[in-house]
């Protein structure tokens, strides 16, 4: 969870109007990462997010995008693996995100894409891993 000395390289637009998660945000995404872990059987691990050390996968909010959030797919870039929710739409009152809310779907299926998993792929994983019905 990257924080007032999170580095990021020049010309990523995310960063230029960057807000880091709260404590309630950051609780609600752990519970995402462990639903994928659960039905992936993959591990995550916190590292420190500032000027020497990052994630690979790093989660923020953002006003410089129109999407309401968006994930970068694994790849070689610094970006790779970065999710991003969309400031003043997403959680707009910065409290609880809880299972079922519209906010925690968003950060279940946000996580598929981080991990590389496309559009049509990750909409019946999220359902699934968030155990949701699918829709008829």
């Amino acid at each position: 969870f990257p924080h007032g000395t999170a580095t990021f390289i020049n010309g990523y637009s995310e960063f230029s109007s960057w807000y880091q998660t709260t404590a309630a945000e950051q609780a609600a995404i752990r519970q995402g990462l462990n639903i994928w872990a659960s039905v992936a059987h993959i591990s995550f691990v916190q590292y420190p997010d500032n000027g020497t050390t990052v994630g690979e996968m790093r989660f923020a909010l953002t006003s410089a995008t129109s999407s309401f959030a968006h994930a970068y797919l694994p790849g070689g870039t610094p970006q790779a693996g970065d999710v991003w929710f969309r400031q003043g739409q997403w959680n707009t009152d910065r409290s609880t995100v809880s299972p079922g809310q519209y906010d925690h779907e968003t950060i279940i299926h946000e996580i598929g894409h981080a991990l590389g998993i496309a559009r049509q792929t990750a909409h019946a994983k999220y359902r699934r891993a968030a155990q949701l019905p699918e829709p008829t």
